[in-house]
């Protein structure tokens, strides 16, 4: 699933998603407040919808300047690190489901 990006000003980049003071080696995807309320809103329309989401990944498309890794996590716990500003750049979440 690929979202677009809030702003139609900036002719579709992914760009728009990320706050003004923002570098593309930080810890974190530094994604402004209304990026990170569109996505959590479209994954958990999509957790409502089917349980068939087993990973999710917010990658760029550029060149990668970190290693790729993997990460299991549950569903609440990956709307809360997109929620709290907490989601990793060249990781994929592995949605592991509650016991």
């Amino acid at each position: 699933m690929r979202l677009p990006a809030p702003s139609a000003n900036d002719g579709g980049c992914g760009c728009s998603l990320l706050r003004r003071r923002s570098s593309w080696k930080g810890p974190y995807w530094a994604l402004t407040i209304p990026a990170r309320q569109l996505i959590s809103g479209a994954l958990s329309g999509l957790f409502a919808a089917t349980d068939r989401l087993v990973s999710f990944e917010a990658k760029s498309l550029g060149p990668s300047h970190l290693p790729r890794r993997s990460e299991k996590t549950s569903r609440a716990a990956l709307l809360s690190a997109i929620a709290g500003g907490k989601l990793r750049p060249e990781v994929r979440y592995e949605l592991v489901t509650a016991a």
